[in-house]
């Protein structure tokens, strides 16, 4: 429970400093970094009904000649709207298939009204490169169909 807070915590903090700070170069350890910019995602859903539940897989990749660290927390927060109800809101590492060249997790959802439906969420992981480590946090938009 603790640990959980912590990591809400930490990535609120985050979120927060990265959207209200200037991307900067400038750290106070030795290791090199990249300039931190938000990496957004469209993910597309396969078609769905009205009712029934559908699972969209979200597939995410560290870039360039980064890979991903399975042993940094990771998380993804959905935010839903009123039309669809997500299975889960909160995914953490136990919920994810991360490899080093990519990771995945699948979101099952319902949707309750016809139409193109825009779930936004926050996907934090950990990656590495040679000496180097850092954080990346993409926006996520998944789009449903519904018919």
């Amino acid at each position: 429970m603790l640990r959980s807070m912590v990591l809400r915590f930490a990535l609120g903090v985050a979120l927060a400093a990265a959207l209200a700070a200037p991307p900067t170069t400038a750290r106070a350890d030795d290791l090199p970094r990249r300039v931190f910019k938000p990496t957004p995602m469209t993910i597309k859903a396969p078609p769905a009904k009205v009712g029934q539940r559908v699972t969209i897989p979200v597939v995410f990749r560290a870039w360039d000649r980064w890979s991903i660290r399975p042993d940094f927390p990771m998380g993804m927060r959905l935010f839903p709207p009123e039309s669809i109800t997500a299975e889960q809101l909160i995914y953490k590492n136990e919920d994810a298939l991360l490899e080093p060249d990519q990771g995945r997790i699948d979101v099952a959802v319902t949707p309750y009204q016809a139409g193109k439906i825009v779930i936004t969420a926050v996907l934090t992981f950990g990656v590495f490169k040679e000496h180097a480590q850092d954080i990346e946090i993409a926006k996520v938009s998944i789009e449903v169909d519904a018919e």
